[in-house]
């Protein structure tokens, strides 16, 4: 299909993209210039204000979804009432279900306006652009192809290297649908495959494991389960051959040199598996939660309320699970969280395998990514795009 310019023209769609651009450019500005990145946040913000109060005059109706997506706020609304900090509760799920709530109303007219499938597709290409962004930027401002790890380094003053992986992810998985639905020129596919190039360059210095994980499996998914995207077909297996060689080239390249972040990960592996000194901490503030609360069994029916970590300070120098399951596990109790699976998880794969295929790929690396970092404010580096694709899944009705 060809990009559908009412979509693409329509306020309500641009002012998702605007919202979901903004997050990215608070989270570049952050520690190279405090003054501006402030101001992309106040512009977040405003932006968002004025995104609801602008749907709201459209007469949106949350009906088309399935009522677990209304559920998990109500239910954490309940719990924090009983909450002695209840003020103090009710900031923070602000934080979550504002634009929780801007996303499942954008959704709403969107769907309402134009199919699933145009809707989808054209959310894949507005993602795929916003974290374009990040790899753009290290390029042009970075060292390019000079560094060969970046871990733990924030290059230039703009992103970390999470962020480079993450967003790298992102942009991986939602290519191959991008050129497969969308009917572009040549000029336009030869940008999106040199920037293919560069992102899984990106993705493989950055070292980051989540984003590394995420992009194999989806690769593993479109090759082995050819259903929407079909590699192995006429043409399309040079995409195929490009997808696998590209990674090989670099992996191979890179495992001669020293310093690259093939040889550090591998290190860092070897050393976490045969010392308990090295363990991943978020497994360490886990498993504290999980003794914490087997202690206090009532614990897993109420949860400790959203976004409440006092329980966990002093464990380790995280201070917080860094894993927006646990935030929901651990905050909301058993029955949100099997709530909040059905929405995130379970309903999503179940679409993805009935009616979508691997056009959907962008899943991947929206399931894995949230296990080793909280997503779960509007200010997130992945919020939106996680929010958006999931809850889309949610749709009652999908044609």
């Amino acid at each position: 299909m060809n990009p559908n310019k009412k979509i693409l023209t329509n306020p309500v769609f641009i002012l998702l993209f605007l919202n979901s651009i903004l997050v990215l450019l608070s989270y570049s500005y952050n520690s190279y210039n405090g003054y501006i990145s402030g101001t992309f946040t106040i512009a977040k913000q405003l932006i968002l204000l004025f995104s609801l109060i602008f749907l709201l005059f459209k007469s949106v109706s949350l009906k088309i979804f399935r009522s677990a997506c209304l559920i998990i706020p109500v239910a954490f609304f309940i719990f924090s009432i009983f909450r002695s900090s209840f003020l103090s509760s009710l900031y923070s799920l602000a934080t979550l279900f504002v634009p929780y709530f801007y996303i499942l109303s954008t959704l709403s007219y969107l769907i309402k306006q134009f199919s699933f499938r145009e809707t989808f597709g054209h959310l894949l290409l507005l993602f795929n652009f916003v974290y374009l962004y990040p790899i753009v930027i290290y390029f042009l401002l970075g060292t390019g192809f000079e560094k060969t790890n970046i871990y733990g380094i924030e290059d230039q003053g703009f992103f970390f290297s999470n962020h480079y992986g993450w967003a790298t992810a992102i942009f991986l998985t939602t290519t191959p649908a991008i050129i497969y639905l969308f009917k572009l020129n040549k000029l336009l596919r030869t940008i999106f495959l040199g920037c293919t190039i560069l992102a899984f360059y990106l993705l493989i210095i950055s070292a980051n494991r989540s984003a590394m994980l995420a992009v194999t499996i989806a690769l593993i998914i479109l090759v082995f389960f050819p259903k929407g995207i079909h590699l192995l077909r006429g043409s399309n297996a040079v995409l195929l051959i490009f997808l696998i060689s590209v990674p090989f080239y670099f992996l191979t390249n890179l495992k001669d040199q020293k310093n690259s972040s093939v040889n550090f990960l591998i290190k860092k592996n070897e050393k976490q598996f045969e010392t308990k000194e090295k363990a991943e901490t978020r497994f360490v503030v886990a498993n504290f939660a999980f003794d914490y609360f087997n202690n206090n069994p009532i614990l897993w029916l109420t949860g400790v309320g959203l976004f409440n970590h006092a329980f966990i300070q002093g464990v380790t120098n995280l201070g917080a699970y860094h894993n927006s399951y646990w935030e929901i596990l651990f905050g909301g109790g058993v029955l949100v969280f099997l709530f909040f699976l059905s929405v995130m998880i379970l309903r999503p794969i179940y679409v993805f395998n009935k009616y979508i295929g691997n056009f959907g790929l962008i899943m991947i690396p929206l399931i894995i990514i949230p296990f080793f970092e909280s997503n779960l404010t509007g200010g997130q580096f992945l919020f939106f795009p996680w929010f958006s694709i999931m809850l889309l899944m949610n749709v009652r009705k999908i044609v």
